[in-house]
């Protein structure tokens, strides 16, 4: 009888990796093994998530980020303290301003750039879903099309598209696949936008922050 559970576990196989992330960041079976105790996919998704306010501050350094900072008063200290005094203002905070309204829903805008795409046609405003994981199923990929479709619209963009910012290039595959879809990767963002650094340079500074980050949980940090 118990050789029952042996039929139905013994052409268990584990999956195959397939992670944009973990060929940017060039994870390896050392890096696995460390993480071998952590929630890799949690990783992943917060090294993705990162991702995006970097890009932000990138194109905010290039001065082309369209989405704006909203300044939040945050009243005044009630009493002295170091380096302030009963009645000074406490430091504003400042977050982007990345919602727009889509009928009654709001709307988070990932990326909203403005650039010279053609010296002809003057600004090109584009809006950029960001994407590490293009694996969608038909159904999905209607569903985050339109919802593209309708940030950029409702901005008034003259082209709203998907950025992969653990891709170089789109592979041929990836746009046969998603033919109704306009999907960017970083050597396209950067032809876009003049071409602040390179790929290469990318790539190998995403790789440097994992070595550093991979040591610091090895230190217990």
């Amino acid at each position: 009888m118990l050789k029952t559970f042996r039929k139905h576990l013994k052409d268990v196989r584990p999956d195959v990796i397939d992670s944009n992330i973990d060929k940017a960041f060039d994870f390896n079976y050392e890096d696995y093994v460390v993480l071998c105790d952590k929630s890799i996919q949690s990783f992943r998704i917060k090294l993705g998530t990162h991702l995006e306010p970097a890009w932000n501050d990138i194109f905010s350094q290039l001065s082309i980020n369209l989405i704006g900072d909203i300044v939040e008063p945050q009243g005044f200290y009630k009493r002295n303290g170091k380096g302030f005094k009963k009645g000074d203002p406490k430091p504003n905070k400042v977050k982007k301003d990345n919602l727009v309204k889509v009928g009654s829903n709001n709307r988070q805008i990932d990326h909203y750039i403005q650039f010279v795409k053609d010296p002809t046609t003057g600004m090109w405003k584009l809006y950029l879903e960001s994407k590490c994981n293009l694996n969608f199923d038909t159904e999905k990929t209607v569903a985050s099309n339109e919802k593209v479709d309708q940030v950029c619209d409702a901005l008034g963009a003259d082209e709203g598209a998907y950025f992969v910012p653990v891709l170089d290039t789109i592979p041929q595959d990836i746009i046969d696949k998603y033919p109704d879809s306009t999907i960017y990767g970083v050597r396209d963002i950067l032809n876009m936008i003049g071409n602040p650094f390179t790929p290469e340079e990318y790539f190998a500074e995403l790789r440097s922050i994992k070595e550093e980050l991979i040591q610091d949980i090895k230190d217990g940090n």
